[in-house]
């Protein structure tokens, strides 16, 4: 799938924009005219419509027990990512267009000439799993760390039609790449990046989502007699530290 995103995103052509969605989204005659306005209008390297979305609170609460997505309304962002490489949102910013340190990658507009600074093809570890997940997150948040403006707005949507995926191990394949691709996700872009007393709180933070996601899928598999989600999140996260220590890991340019 990465290597597919990236066939598109590096496509010639002349453009200065480029709008990049999934072939289930649909939206308004007017939508891209106004996205390319409001972009320009806000000097935007990229611009991604992002609804406000609230969770429930017995959803919210075990989402942060397992690491994962958390709500704040404290930071300037729309999306951030936090120190176990998974993000917070924040629901209560009314300006029209927010920075951004990450989105969902159904539909966005973002200039051409950004792609070709961002070294797509260096994160093909992407690939390398069932699921190239979370390859929205790797692509925005990178460009974070480079500098790009990252924008977001709700002021103009789209409608995801969600065609959904019928694969018969889809969730067997989902906690492999969990496991494997968050972990290398957060070493390569917090981890490595982060020094002295913020490294060892990012250490915690790690093992804090591995040891609770292990618990999960683990209680999973009590419920149904059946562990194979939690042998396959076990693979993922085994293999994503056998990545972290190969030399194709430690070849790859560092990122500021």
């Amino acid at each position: 799938m990465w290597k597919q995103r990236i066939y598109g995103l590096e496509y010639p052509c002349d453009s200065t924009y480029l709008l990049v969605c999934d072939d289930d989204v649909c939206f308004d005659d007017n939508y891209v005219a106004s996205m390319m306005e409001m972009a320009e209008r806000h000097r935007a390297d990229a611009l991604i419509s992002i609804k406000d979305k609230t969770r429930s609170l017995p959803s919210k609460i075990v989402s942060a027990i397992l690491g994962g997505r958390t709500e704040s309304k404290k930071s300037k962002y729309k999306i951030s990512i936090n120190k176990t490489g998974s993000f917070c949102v924040n629901n209560y910013l009314k300006e029209e267009a927010v920075e951004t340190q990450s989105a969902p990658f159904q539909c966005f507009l973002c200039r051409k000439d950004m792609i070709q600074d961002l070294h797509l093809k260096d994160e093909m570890w992407l690939d390398e799993s069932p699921y190239a997940l979370p390859d929205d997150q790797v692509f925005f948040f990178k460009a974070h760390c480079l500098g790009k403006r990252i924008f977001s707005t709700k002021k103009l949507s789209f409608t995801h039609l969600d065609g959904g995926s019928s694969s018969p191990g889809r969730r067997i394949n989902s906690a492999v790449s969990s496991g494997r691709n968050y972990l290398i996700f957060w070493h390569r872009f917090l981890y490595s990046r982060a020094k002295g007393y913020n490294k060892l709180k990012l250490s915690l933070a790690n093992k804090h989502r591995i040891i609770a996601g292990s618990i999960f899928y683990f209680a999973i598999g009590l419920r149904d007699r059946n562990l194979s989600l939690f042998k396959a999140y076990r693979k993922g996260v085994n293999d994503g530290y056998k990545f972290i220590n190969s030399t194709a890991y430690t070849n790859l340019p560092h990122i500021k």
